[in-house]
């Protein structure tokens, strides 16, 4: 059940509604979207009580002002922004109790890409294939825009959680673990590792195209294979592209190295004209890695 609860004042340059993803329809070709930043989806969530995977706002590179019609807790994770409201200062990784009313706004972005705000209850959009993520091939689902009203539901997992939640350190250096294609590719992962790149203009929630080394190779065509998030394709002209959530389900481009499941979050937060590094690590890395970040998960919920 849901009610009136939300109006997008100002939506900023890219508002959209996203949960944790449109799963199992890959063999459609459907892309599993969803937030780019699972963790930050998951800590605004558990601020306001919400399961972890419920359906939020994802906020990019440019703020937005949201009119709460019905009293309500909310949470804003992810990017820093300025936020406030009615003027008075808000603290993010906190829940924010708003009366019917309040303008909470997210003013200037002071660092990371992508916020996310949850409210208690989720954002209350129609399920498609599961999801109430917003649907890439659906303008209808797209973007939110200036004076989009949305409801809020109903689904709340536990209470609302008080104080702020310690804030989650970025890094411009993603773990990569060495791609299907490395064996045949030894000396382009050994350029990507020791180089700097660039995120560039183009980057958008289905990848980021990079800037900097170019890595040529010397492969015989490939078929087609499946694409995973943070699969690292070597495009054509020899420059990376880092495969996000709304990446095609299928690709030929080789595939060097990918982003390890932990990191993923980290490259959501990188802005176009950011610099980006590469580490190698282990497989067993990556594991210990995605352990020990649900760990930090389990230990706020």
């Amino acid at each position: 059940m849901s009610a009136p609860g939300l109006t997008l004042v100002r939506a900023g340059l890219h508002t959209t509604v996203q949960d944790a993803g449109r799963w199992g329809h890959q063999h459609l070709g459907v892309p599993v979207g969803g937030a780019l930043d699972l963790d930050a989806l998951r800590r605004a969530n558990t601020l306001v009580g919400n399961a972890p995977g419920e359906a939020a706002l994802e906020v990019t590179l440019v703020g937005c002002a949201l009119r709460a019609e019905v009293p309500m807790h909310a949470a804003v994770t992810g990017a820093t922004f300025d936020l406030d409201v009615h003027g008075r200062p808000m603290a993010a990784d906190s829940a924010i109790a708003l009366a019917a009313g309040d303008l909470l706004t997210l003013g200037e972005r002071r660092g990371g890409a992508r916020a996310c705000v949850a409210v208690r209850g989720g954002i209350d959009t129609p399920l498609v294939l599961g999801s109430r993520s917003a649907w890439p091939l659906d303008t209808r689902r797209g973007a939110l825009t200036d004076g989009s009203r949305l409801a809020i539901g109903s689904r709340v997992a536990g209470p609302v959680r008080p104080g702020r939640l310690p804030g989650s350190p970025r890094t411009n250096v993603l773990r990569v673990v060495a791609g299907p294609d490395a064996p045949v590719a030894a000396d382009a992962l050994v350029i990507m590792c020791t180089n700097t790149y660039m995120i560039t203009a183009g980057a958008s929630r289905m990848a980021y195209p990079l800037d900097g080394a170019p890595m040529h190779l010397l492969m015989p065509d490939r078929p087609s294979s499946g694409t995973v998030t943070g699969a690292i394709q070597v495009l054509p002209s020899g420059l990376p592209m880092l495969l996000m959530a709304e990446r095609q389900t299928t690709g030929g481009y080789p595939v060097v190295a990918i982003v390890i499941t932990a990191d993923v979050g980290q490259a959501a937060q990188l802005a176009p004209a950011d610099d980006v590094r590469f580490e190698l690590v282990s497989h067993a890395d990556a594991v210990r890695a995605l352990f020990e970040q649900d760990a930090r998960a389990r230990e706020i919920a």
